[in-house]
């Protein structure tokens, strides 16, 4: 309303409850009111709606803008919003609480700064070391301490908890709090590597690291565990973890999604889990499913900057270790094409052979397999060979070791080095080589295929560079702009297309398969390419907000987006669906979406854990998923876990700088809307405490009365 007085959108975000904005409709005859978030990214789950006196809407959309497509889209609509039983309204109905956005929580993005720095800092950065340590510290210390906190706003109970983390970067987890009642109590923490999913009640895969006496703090309270209650659990980043608390009563909350993403920083997820009925895993033990667990992590921040193979002399035919050739690959299965090439010249080792001729530990590395390292033992009696990389960072799933005639070890150890602990970590380590089945030998026992990081794909981060630029740029960066826009684009575009492929390196087939994918930045899915058989086949995608696990025989729970005639290119090989074949599906930053392709025959590979992270890159994560029998959903259709979709997935990235609530003119009692107050919150119920307090200056409306006054 601009027929006077003070009507405008920002009224509606100034913590008065007496002022409003006077809202008036658009060309398009559609009221609304929102907000630029120009200063942090914020992370919305609910808001508060107070609405005024009689000009009430009664039909209400939440939609976010996009500056990328120059487009508002709708995150959910209800159509009735007094008789919506997720809003709790006053006796009047002017006040409502809406838990609206029960996706993964949004995070908002941030609109341009409407006050830049005008010019760049005068001076470059300080220049890097031109001589770096290429040797671990010889007192090295921890990065300072971190903590990830769930929440302790308990809503239930159970005997038992169960969550899966996934470190994104080295993180070593040395203490926890719990959330349990009042009194004495025993807890015990169980832990196995990779994801809780289809391992809940199998007891056999948990390893029990702590039992511990606490004395239980109550409700709403944090109950810490003893210090050194359970050795450092150390993960390498791109490693999944799973946890589980147990004792008499533990305090948690109810989720929305097994599996679904919970709370995040720079270095850790943690996602939702299950609650479990009894103290005693096994398979009569009640499981509820999602829950919450209520708690926190602390952890330091490491990294890896090394990767040997560890023996002992007494494991050897004479005390000695010859080694033709170790290759390292991306893939499980050391598929040639996955073979990671590194620089000779990092090769490390225990001692070699120096009496004469050329037997150093570089010899391990060169491609050439008539070539060896000589290998001696340390002072130790250890001997080991190894590289520091120095390079890129790699991902090692499997390695293959030839060692020489009738020099070999029978014992293994695979480690990795930490730069920040001065120590060496076993990632594994098995005592009779020739006896374990996963290890393929020729026919002399000399080559081994060895899938040894058979844990969650393991990156191996980077040492020092022995190269580093000696002297910064002379010049600092380009300035930022003086004057950025601050209102969408006439042609926007998009970045440019991204690809995320998991494989093509098929063992396996079923008639669908179902897979997670998590955003981590706002993205928009464009293109799918599958793999299949040879043939003119029928294809259908189908999806859904949030995760797979829990609705994988649960037809109701998906929706069919496309339905496609493709020629399939057969086994190895790339089969693109047709271009807009669906609708692109936008997910914003922090969103889990599941997907399912059904056809006659998917080709597929086993995996290692349902929900283990595959693959991923700076914008999306893609996990292992599950295979199926039939190509309908349903609840006889059999299920095959764990399963990794073979394809690519296409897409674009943008970001959301605006929130807005939307009605009409029609759904409102006169034509207008007066909103006396819209506070945002980052906890699903509104709690007080988790209030996000913005500046109104950011506020924008459709229209509003100017007829005196400010609305």
């Amino acid at each position: 309303y601009s027929g006077g007085g003070d009507w405008g959108p920002e009224n509606a975000f100034d913590g008065n409850s007496n002022s409003r904005w006077g809202g008036r409709q658009d060309s398009e005859g559609k009221l609304w009111i929102g907000m630029n978030f120009a200063t942090n990214a914020v992370r919305v789950r609910c808001f508060k709606l107070t609405q005024f006196g009689g000009n009430h809407a009664n039909e209400l959309s939440v939609q976010n803008y996009r500056d990328d497509t120059n487009q508002w889209e709708t995150v959910f609509k209800v159509e009735d919003l007094y008789s919506s039983g997720w809003n709790e309204t006053d006796q009047f109905g002017d006040v409502l609480n809406v838990n609206a956005i029960s996706l993964s929580a949004h995070v908002l993005s941030l609109a341009p700064s409407l006050n830049p720095t005008q010019t760049p800092n005068a001076l470059p950065s300080t220049p890097p070391s031109t001589s770096p340590s290429t040797s671990p510290s010889a007192s090295p210390t921890w990065s300072y301490g971190k903590e990830l906190e769930t929440t302790f706003s308990t809503n239930n109970s159970g005997s038992g908890n169960l969550f899966d983390v996934f470190a994104l970067r080295t993180i070593s987890i040395r203490e926890i709090d719990i959330h349990t009642v009042f009194g004495e109590l025993e807890i015990q923490v169980y832990t196995k590597s990779g994801s809780l999913n289809g391992f809940e009640v199998d007891a056999s895969a948990w390893s029990l690291i702590s039992t511990a006496m606490v004395v239980g703090e109550g409700g709403y309270s944090r109950t810490p565990l003893p210090p050194n209650a359970f050795e450092p659990v150390n993960l390498i980043a791109g490693a999944t973890q799973a946890f589980g608390i147990i004792t008499t009563v533990i305090l948690y909350t109810n989720g929305l999604s097994q599996g679904l993403l919970y709370v995040s920083d720079s270095n850790l997820q943690l996602f939702e889990g299950v609650g479990l009925g009894s103290t005693m895993i096994g398979s009569s033990t009640p499981v509820y499913s999602p829950r919450v667990w209520n708690g926190a992590i602390r952890y330091n921040v490491g990294s890896y900057t090394a990767f040997r193979l560890l023996s002992s002399a007494s494991q050897t035919e004479r005390g000695i270790w010859d080694v033709n050739e170790i290759t390292f690959f991306s893939d499980f299965d050391c598929a040639p094409e996955s073979e990671i090439v590194l620089e000779s010249s990092g090769a490390i080792d225990s001692a070699h052979y120096s009496g004469g001729g050329d037997w150093g530990p570089e010899n391990a590395f060169d491609g050439n397999s008539n070539s060896r390292w000589g290998g001696r033992q340390d002072s130790e009696g250890k001997l080991w060979i190894g590289m520091n990389f120095a390079t890129n960072a790699v991902r090692v799933r499997c390695f293959k070791l030839t060692q020489f005639g009738g020099n070999h070890a029978n014992e293994l150890s695979v480690q990795n080095y930490r730069d920040d602990t001065n120590q060496w970590e076993t990632v594994f380590k098995v005592e009779d080589l020739y006896s374990s089945g996963w290890n393929e030998t020729d026919q002399f026992g000399d080559v081994l295929n060895v899938n040894a990081i058979s844990l969650s794909a393991h990156v191996l981060s980077l040492a020092p560079s022995l190269n580093p630029t000696q002297t910064p740029n002379a010049l600092p960066s380009t300035p930022p702009s003086t004057s950025p826009s601050t209102s969408p684009s006439a042609s926007p575009t998009w970045s440019y297309g991204k690809e995320l492929e998991t494989t093509f390196s098929t063992n396996n087939s079923g008639s669908g398969n179902l897979f997670d994918v998590f955003a981590l930045r706002t993205i928009s899915i464009r293109e799918i390419d599958i793999h299949t058989v040879f043939g003119e086949l029928e294809i259908q995608v189908y999806t859904k907000s949030g995760s797979l696990n829990g609705f994988e025989v649960d037809a109701s729970a998906w929706s069919l987006i496309s339905t496609a005639m493709v020629v399939g290119e057969g086994g190895y090989s790339r089969t693109p669906l047709p271009p807009n074949a669906f609708e692109p599906v936008n997910l914003i930053a922090g969103a889990t979406q599941a997907f399912g392709i059904i056809t006659t025959v998917i080709l597929y590979t086993n995996g290692l854990s349902q929900g283990l992270l595959y693959v991923s890159d700076s914008n999306l994560q893609l996990f292992e998923g599950v295979g199926l029998g039939s190509t309908m959903i349903g609840s006889s259709t059999p299920v095959y876990s764990p399963r990794v979709w073979n394809g690519a997935i296409r897409y674009n990235v943008g970001s959301y700088t605006a929130f807005r609530l939307l009605s009409s003119a029609s759904q409102t009692e006169r034509g207008i809307w007066d909103v006396n107050e819209i506070t945002f919150f980052s906890d699903f119920d509104c709690a007080p405490e988790s209030e996000i307090v913005l500046e109104s200056s950011g506020a924008i409306d459709s229209a509003h009365y100017s007829g005196g006054g400010d609305w």
